[in-house]
C-alpha cells in the first residue's frame, strides 16, 4: 500500500534484500483512511436523545452513555498503545 507509514519500521526491519515484506488486508486499508469523526458525533447525539427519552432524566442518560464512551477511548487507546512485539 503506496505511502502507508503506519507500522512500517517493524516492515522495513523484516525486509532483506531477498526478502520484500509488505502489508494487506482490510485492516491495513482501513488504518490508511481517514477517521469518519461525523459518523460517530451523529451516533452519539442519536444515542444521547434516545436515552433521554426512555429514562426521563438527564443523570440517567449520561451514565450509560459515559461509560460507553469511556470503553471506547479505553479500548482505543489499548489499541494504539499496545506494544507491537
Amino acid at each position: 500500500m503506496a505511502g502507508f507509514s503506519r507500522g512500517t519500521p517493524m516492515t522495513w526491519a523484516a525486509s532483506t534484500p531477498t526478502l520484500d515484506v509488505e502489508l494487506g488486508g482490510q485492516a491495513i486499508r482501513q488504518a490508511g483512511q481517514k477517521p469518519t469523526g461525523l459518523s460517530e458525533l451523529v451516533g452519539i447525539v442519536a444515542t444521547a436523545v434516545v436515552l433521554i427519552l426512555s429514562f426521563g432524566s438527564l443523570f440517567s442518560m449520561a451514565l450509560p452513555l459515559m461509560t460507553a464512551l469511556v470503553g471506547l477511548g479505553v479500548g482505543g487507546c489499548r489499541l494504539g498503545c499496545s506494544p507491537t512485539r
